[in-house]
């Protein structure tokens, strides 16, 4: 993983001032020439050889990936957000794990991104553009949208991995950290699939797109020719062909059946609630 000299000088920094340290005694203490040296290095204009940097690890008795990639937590989110999300396929499976873990939980960061592709960009309250985007904007526009929703999906799992991580005492182990990130956002994944609150995420996203693509609502017609007689002629879809007019008639059929579930869902969700709550769970 790449070093961050401006990072690797705020925590050679910090650490000189933990310990009341001038840039002078620090620089006698490892036995470089002098504060010039530490300056530079500190405020990021050069990186320490690693001969240095372990003088240095071993000076303030921290690790030497410590120095380089600061804590353990910093590093594995480095890790997933840069080296692991931002490479051309090398870890296809963890990224196909962490992207399908995103479209679980991320729901308004997908459909805004689904908004995206499909062109639909003045969905999109900021949008810096006066007229109509070209497509390497919009491509750009989804890119960031997807690294945003990434990035919120790692931020929201980062204690519980690295729960799992120090467990299995994986350190600064990249192939390891990788095995396990692997393995923690497929058991996410299962969980949000096999739960009920998972399945239910699912039913009520899935029914909220339906719906808010759907027909109109008919419930008040008992059948298509009651529906069909109640069309005046201003009504658009007055010259609609007759199987359009019967398409338009069943797709709200469905819409009426989703929004009766959509209810049924959420009298079940609060009686769920409500169960937890009586059982002293959280």
């Amino acid at each position: 993983m790449q070093i961050d000299k401006k990072k690797v000088g705020l925590r050679l920094s910090s650490l000189r001032k933990e310990n009341n340290l001038s840039m002078d005694d620090l620089a006698k203490a490892i036995s470089v020439a002098g504060r010039s040296t530490i300056n530079g290095w500190e405020k990021g204009r050069s990186l320490p050889t690693n001969t240095f940097i372990e003088k240095l690890a071993n000076f303030f008795e921290v690790p030497v990936d410590f120095i380089k990639y600061g804590s353990l937590k910093e590093f594995t989110m480095n890790l997933l957000k840069t080296e692991i999300w931002d490479s051309e396929d090398l870890y296809s499976e963890l990224q196909k794990n962490i992207w399908t873990y995103v479209t679980k939980t991320q729901h308004d960061e997908i459909n805004m991104i689904e908004d995206l592709e499909m062109g639909f960009v003045t969905t999109l309250s900021n949008t810096p553009f006066s007229e109509k985007p070209t497509e390497e904007e919009i491509e750009n526009m989804i890119k960031e949208s997807k690294k945003r929703a990434v990035n919120k999906a790692i931020n929201s799992s980062i204690d519980d991995l690295m729960n799992m991580i120090e467990e299995e005492n994986a350190s600064y182990n990249k192939n390891k950290i990788i095995d396990i990130a692997n393995y923690f956002f497929e058991q996410k994944i299962k969980y949000i699939l096999d739960t009920f609150e998972g399945k239910l995420g699912v039913l009520s996203e899935t029914i909220d797109k339906i719906i808010n693509n759907g027909g109109f609502s008919f419930n008040k017609y008992k059948n298509y020719d009651d529906f069909e007689k109640s069309i005046s002629k201003d009504d658009f879809r007055y010259k609609l062909s007759k199987k359009d007019k019967i398409n338009d008639y069943y797709d709200g059929k469905i819409t009426d059946m989703l929004m009766e579930f959509r209810g049924n869902l959420s009298e079940l969700k609060f009686d769920y609630e409500k169960t937890k709550n009586d059982n002293n769970i959280q």
